[in-house]
C-alpha cells in the first residue's frame, strides 16, 4: 500500500508500544470530511488517544467509485495492539504487504515458513490476494470486451443510419432530376 501522507509504522513503534496509527482513505474521509491533513492529529480507539502517523492512499485509485475494505482499515503496531487494545490472546489476523506485487506468492510462502518455524506447527492459514487479483483481471477483460462490443454495434447502427440518409438523398435527387426532365 502506498502512503498518501506521513510515515508508515516502524518496528520501534511496536517495541516501544507507541500509541500510533496509520489510517485508510475511507477513514480519513469520514473523520476529516473537509479533507484536512490528519497526520499529527489524535484518534480515540477504545477510549485511548492514538497519534495518526500516516495516511494510506486510496487502494482503488483516486477515481474509483468503490471503497475497498483496505480503505477502511486502521493499522496499529502489533505490540501496541496487544498491550493497549486486544491483549495477547485477541489477535486473530496479521496483514503483510509485499512491496512488489509480482512477488505475492513468494511473500506468502516466506510468511508461512516463518510462522511454522516460530510456532512449530501449522495452526493458521495464509491467504494471499493473488486469486482475487486474477478475478479482477478477468472481470476487467470481460467488461472491456463488452464495452468494445457495444461500441462496435453503435458504430454499425450509426453507419447504417448515415448510409440510409445518403440513399434517400440520392434517390430523391434522382427522382427530382427525372421529374424535371419529364416536365420539359
Amino acid at each position: 500500500m502506498a502512503l498518501g501522507g506521513g510515515t508508515f509504522l516502524a518496528e520501534r513503534n511496536s517495541e516501544q508500544f507507541g500509541p500510533v496509527v496509520v489510517i485508510g482513505a475511507a477513514i480519513h474521509k469520514k473523520l476529516f470530511p473537509k479533507g484536512s491533513n490528519p497526520v499529527c492529529e489524535y484518534l480515540l480507539i477504545g477510549g485511548k488517544p492514538f497519534l495518526i502517523k500516516g495516511l494510506l492512499s486510496r487502494f482503488g485509485g483516486p477515481d474509483s467509485a468503490i471503497d475497498d475494505w483496505r480503505d477502511s482499515q486502521v493499522s496499529v503496531p502489533i505490540g501496541t495492539g496487544q498491550s493497549l487494545l486486544f491483549g495477547t490472546t485477541g489477535l486473530d489476523s496479521i496483514m503483510v504487504y509485499a512491496q512488489d506485487p509480482k512477488r505475492l506468492g513468494e511473500t506468502a510462502r516466506a510468511v508461512n515458513d516463518l510462522l511454522v518455524r516460530r510456532h512449530g506447527r501449522l495452526g493458521f492459514a495464509v491467504r494471499g490476494d493473488i486469486a482475487m487479483r486474477g478475478g479482477f483481471a478477468t472481470v476487467e477483460r470481460l467488461l472491456s470486451a463488452f464495452i468494445g462490443a457495444v461500441g462496435a454495434i453503435s458504430l454499425f447502427v450509426g453507419g447504417m443510419g448515415v448510409a440510409s440518409v445518403m440513399l434517400v438523398s440520392v434517390t430523391d435527387a434522382l427522382w427530382c432530376s427525372d421529374r424535371a426532365r419529364g416536365q420539359k
